[in-house]
């Protein structure tokens, strides 16, 4: 009996996680971050030239539609992969933190 009381908060916290995120999504733009977790996760995978060019492309999009609000891109950054304060992949010219 436990156990169902475990699985039933688990999935009311799934549930609300997975409301937040949509949230998330639909104000930054649906294709502006799933563009950005592609190419991020691309380039993870494989260090490429053409990856990194993209995923700057659209981290450059997303920089320049919310700039304004750092505290947003933040959120963003931290629900999902999308890598927004990651030096790695290249050099970040905002001011998001």
């Amino acid at each position: 009996m436990n156990d169902i009381r475990g699985l039933e908060t688990w999935e009311g916290e799934t549930r609300e996680w997975n409301r937040r995120a949509g949230k998330l999504r639909i104000k930054a733009g649906p294709g502006l971050i799933d563009a950005l977790e592609n190419w991020y996760s691309s380039w993870e995978t494989k260090h490429t030239e053409r990856n990194q060019r993209e995923y700057l492309t659209w981290r450059l999009r997303l920089h320049r539609k919310w700039n304004a609000e750092p505290e947003f891109l933040k959120e963003l950054n931290e629900f999902f992969n999308i890598g927004i304060y990651d030096e790695e992949v290249g050099p970040t010219y905002f001011d998001v933190g």
